[in-house]
């Protein structure tokens, strides 16, 4: 967990004495603070649009330059489907009416900033009918339209949206 985490110093009382409670948590020896390294939320969507999906090219690290299905982590008091709202349009300026589906889930790990983050990722599946008000923003650099059994796994970002687009490709029949 100090590995993960990286911290040296309780954020309590400010001494260098925490250890490891358990595979969660860290302990404070000296004032007894308690912290878990709580599994992240995160939200994805996979935009359907004319038997392609919606890929975006990562602007900043982790993984700069690869691809990855929109999305991001749920803020505080934030719904799944609001926070999937919010970074869809941050992302891809795109304002998604319908409700959002959920699909299927599946955990990763996200290292930013010498910190290790454990997550849970929830993956909606969004129709969207044009494309033109689609344009890259936030940490996107670009993005593009891919048919499924087309895509190039190897320039995927991140092992969670490999697994999930298998998934997807066995539900749709992709071939």
């Amino acid at each position: 967990m100090l590995d993960d985490t990286k911290f040296q110093y309780c954020p309590r009382c400010g001494q260098s004495t925490l250890i490891k409670n358990d595979n969660q948590s860290l302990l404070c020896s000296s004032c007894h603070f308690l912290y878990y390294h709580s599994t992240a939320a995160a939200v994805v969507g996979i935009i359907e649009f004319e038997n392609k999906l919606v890929l975006t090219r990562r602007a900043r690290e982790p993984q700069k330059g690869l691809f990855s299905l929109p999305g991001g982590f749920v803020s505080y008091q934030e719904s799944l489907e609001d926070a999937l709202r919010r970074e869809l349009k941050e992302e891809l300026n795109l304002d998604v009416i319908e409700p959002p589906v959920y699909f299927s889930s599946h955990w990763g790990n996200y290292f930013f900033r010498d910190v290790l983050y454990y997550s849970v990722i929830s993956y909606f599946l969004i129709k969207i009918w044009q494309t033109e008000n689609l344009k890259a923003g936030d940490d996107v650099e670009s993005f593009q339209l891919v048919k499924p059994n087309e895509l190039d796994h190897d320039s995927l970002a991140f092992e969670p949206d490999r697994v999930i687009l298998e998934r997807y490709c066995r539900f749709r029949k992709c071939s």
